[in-house]
């Protein structure tokens, strides 16, 4: 497999779907690839080189052509064969699913992708040509960090994969994946506590009119709801619990 780009669409995907149908398999496929990205000097370089490309705005051919070429020397220190090994890599890791799919970027990561591998001296041009238009066009403004992978780097196209298949989630799910996925401690931690917050609110609305039965039930959740404190490690079960009580109420 020579195009990255189409490997990292694949994982994208995997961990929309592994967030929002909480599936640990899916996380656990994603958390992997993630560590070889971390570990794996080709693979880290090609994600840069592809996040780096995708960023680039530049309105003048020439500069454009001048800084899609220095982006790429970076990835062209190693040797071809290296970079197929490492990326085969991530098709095992990904199993069997379907690589060739239409997205966003497709025909960008192809030509990347020709750049990087082909000695064909017209199909080099026609792809350099393809990409320096494609940086006229661009409005998208990313701060690109080289220094490890960082989660700001997967998020805006993680968060536009989950908004695409899954867009009728309700608001407080969709608020809690955004969070989970571009958010700081501080943002999760302030999430964590407005939902408690709104699930007391309606507890205490309904206890007003609540039968016995049911009253014990309310009380019952309110005092697990006064007893729970934000945990960084546990952000992700404990707002899935929070929220499907608070869907429950309402």
């Amino acid at each position: 497999m020579k195009n990255f780009g189409k490997l990292k669409n694949v994982f994208n995907n995997i961990l929309a779907e592994g967030v929002s149908e909480n599936d640990k398999v899916k996380k656990n496929i994603f958390k992997s690839y993630v560590k070889q990205l971390k570990e794996n000097k080709i693979l880290k370089t090609q994600f840069d080189v592809y996040t780096r490309v995708e960023s680039l705005i530049e309105e003048n051919d020439f500069k454009a052509s001048e800084k899609v070429k220095r982006i790429l020397e970076s990835i062209n220190v190693f040797n071809k064969k290296d970079i197929y090994k490492a990326n085969e890599k991530l098709v095992k890791l990904m199993g069997d699913r379907d690589i060739n799919i239409e997205y966003d970027n497709k025909d960008l990561h192809e030509n990347i992708s020709t750049l990087i591998f082909s000695s064909d001296v017209d199909d080099y041009v026609d792809s350099l040509n393809e990409t320096i238009q494609y940086t006229k066009s661009n409005t998208i403004k990313e701060v690109v960090e080289t220094a490890g992978i960082p989660n700001t780097l997967f998020a805006p196209m993680i968060v536009d994969k989950f908004n695409e298949k899954y867009s009728d989630l309700d608001e407080s799910t969709k608020k809690a994946i955004k969070t989970l996925l571009e958010g700081d401690n501080e943002a999760k931690e302030e999430l964590f506590k407005e939902t408690v917050r709104e699930c007391l609110n309606l507890i205490n609305e309904k206890l007003e009119d609540a039968e016995t039965d049911l009253k014990e039930s309310l009380l019952a959740a309110k005092e697990n709801l006064l007893n729970r404190t934000y945990d960084f490690n546990k952000f992700e079960t404990d707002i899935t619990k929070v929220i499907n009580l608070k869907n429950d109420l309402q």
